[in-house]
């Protein structure tokens, strides 16, 4: 009995041990989202800890055998200025506090140099600190700074191991060959601390690159099997919604359609959450498009969708658009527009019923806020930070579903604006997300008018579907024949190259997933044989590099599942105007 207290009691000791120890090295990391980024301030924070425990170490048996208490003041200033990198990195100033420790160790060698003479070798120092400016310093011009300052250091400290004109303490050949077995000692530990992460890493590569391309397999084939599902359920709600809108006795039921479709769009969403976040986690971080666009129509376009998603759930949602945002700005739509869907829909999804959502637009400055407000359960306190991390939500009621996947995404494509996000609680039973984005306005003549691209067709296409999923092939011809369409269907790649040599068609449509022949092969096989009629490939596969080989292979567009019937009548207009052009004039 008495020895399991004691093994229980140092499993606990271990623990805390191990929990103190990760809390010094995560200081200053809780806002950073870059994987790399927080490398450098956890081995920065690891660097100005084990120095000052070395330094406190070292010190005190130093002081012992000689009493020299200018070496013991030395001492004590370089152990107080290494622990400063702590709260430097707590405040977010992470480059002064790599800066910081790296010069204080040149300085370091160059006082200890001169007080001790050439007793104690210190080059075995700067060699060490030119090997960690890699590690420490992401930036060119930055590491060769740090580089000459060190091998400076190094020439100086020679010069005075060369003369021997300064030796503020003479010390004996015993008490020397201590020092130095302690400072050499030091410097091994200092090595430890710095490569035993990389090591460790180096150790589990083979089995992280594993667990990675499995992951990435598992993702495709589910985001794959779910796309093409969703495809069929948001093409058939948009044929009866088109239907409702004429027929009087599927008026009554149009409420129920709207549902049916939001319900596809928010499941859309989610899954274009997790592939985001996975291209993310793989370096791949979409680039900021800056374009022009009228602020009130945009914003206003936003939050159609969740008006009428909100009426479903008797919730109101107001949008506010202050008189000091600009006219007309410049950002990036796709991704203010991704930030808008999840802010929106977590806001949905949380309120409390009859209640309302504001989403609030404010300048200020060089900046303006995007600010998403609900009346719902409140976010504790100690959850407000920890609400951007993947997969943290605060459900607390099981009724409400999520994965914790939209805010984490939210902080990221707002970070790759050059933004910030924050939530917070500025009243009982109310939550507020806050994003601070760069306000730029923009001008009039740089505005890209859109036509409707709904209302294009004024004569007959005649298009080959290959298309092996028999709903998709039967929901998606019925789209086309809306859209004024001939369509002839085919079930795999080969029977569609039958088709095209039998109906010689203006544009073809192609599955990137068949039988017999898939939509890759197809359309290489076409662009052998020199065929110049448009191709489009349809595909459930969102990740960029394999829609790529698709442009790659000769394809004039590419559609995502689920397809959207106003983006299927763009691509359709962009590709076909001039063959139609053509046919009317022909007639």
């Amino acid at each position: 009995m008495q020895y399991w207290k004691l093994t229980s009691g140092n499993h606990g000791f271990k623990e805390q041990f191990h929990s103190f120890i990760s809390a010094i090295l995560n200081i200053g990391t809780s806002d950073v989202s870059d994987s790399e980024s927080i490398k450098r301030i956890r081995f920065t924070n690891a660097i100005g800890a084990s120095v000052s425990l070395m330094v406190c170490v070292i010190a005190p048996i130093y002081f012992a055998f000689t009493h020299n208490k200018v070496m013991l003041a030395a001492a004590a200033v370089d152990a107080l200025v290494a622990l400063s990198v702590l709260p430097l990195n707590h405040y977010k100033q992470h480059l002064t506090a790599s800066l910081v420790i790296y010069f204080l160790q040149c300085f370091a060698v160059l006082a200890f140099g001169v007080i001790l003479g050439g007793v104690l070798q210190l080059q075995f120092m700067i060699v060490f600190l030119i090997t960690i400016l890699y590690l420490m310093f992401k930036n060119k011009a930055l590491r060769i700074f740090c580089l000459v300052s060190a091998i400076l250091t190094l020439a100086v400290l020679q010069t005075i191991y060369y003369l021997n004109s300064v030796e503020l303490q003479p010390i004996g050949l015993g008490t020397g060959y201590i020092i130095q077995s302690l400072a050499l000692a030091g410097v091994l530990f200092l090595i430890l601390v710095v490569s035993k992460p990389y090591v460790h890493s180096n150790d589990y590569y083979p089995e992280l690159e594993r667990a990675n391309r499995f992951k990435k397999i598992f993702i495709y084939q589910i985001s794959h099997e779910l796309r093409n599902s969703l495809n069929q359920v948001y093409l058939a709600a948009n044929l009866l919604k088109q239907e409702a809108l004429l027929d009087e006795n599927l008026k009554k039921n149009e409420y129920l359609i709207d549902m049916l479709r939001y319900s596809s769009i928010e499941a859309k969403n989610i899954v274009n959450n997790v592939l985001s976040m996975s291209r993310i986690e793989s370096g791949m971080v979409e680039p900021t498009v800056p374009t022009t666009f009228y602020t009130k129509a945009f914003f206003e376009k936003s939050v159609a969708v969740y008006r009428l998603m909100a009426r479903s759930r008797t919730l109101t949602v107001k949008l506010m658009i202050d008189n000091s945002m600009p006219e007309i700005m410049v950002g990036d739509p796709l991704k203010l527009n991704e930030v808008i869907n999840n802010l929106m829909g977590n806001a949905i999804k949380y309120a409390h019923k009859n209640s309302t959502i504001y989403l609030r637009i404010t300048g200020s400055g060089k900046t303006y806020h995007l600010e998403v407000t609900n009346k719902g359960e409140s976010i504790p306190m100690e959850k407000l930070t920890a609400i951007f991390d993947p997969f943290v939500t605060n459900k607390s009621n099981r009724n409400i579903e999520g994965t914790g996947v939209g805010l984490s995404l939210v902080k990221r494509v707002v970070t790759s604006m050059g933004g910030k996000v924050a939530a917070s609680s500025p009243m009982p039973e109310h939550t507020m997300f806050t994003v601070v984005l760069p306000l730029q306005a923009g001008k009039a003549e740089d505005i890209i008018e859109e036509e409707d691209e709904m209302d294009i067709f004024d004569c007959s296409l005649k298009i080959v579907l290959a298309e092996d999923n028999e709903m998709n092939s039967l929901l998606l011809s019925k789209l086309l024949q809306k859209l004024g369409c001939k369509v002839i269907t085919t079930p795999n790649g080969q029977e569609a190259l039958e088709a095209i040599e039998k109906h010689s068609p203006d544009l073809i449509i192609l599955d990137s997933e068949m039988p017999v022949m898939n939509g890759e092969q197809t359309l290489l096989k076409l662009k052998a044989d020199n065929n110049a009629i448009p191709v489009i490939i349809a595909t459930a596969d969102a990740f960029a590099e394999n829609q790529g080989r698709f442009t790659t292979a000769g394809a004039a567009a590419i559609l995502s599942k689920p397809i959207e019937p106003k983006e299927l009548a763009k691509v359709l207009n962009q590709h076909v105007k001039r063959r139609c052009d053509d046919l009317l004039q022909s007639q």
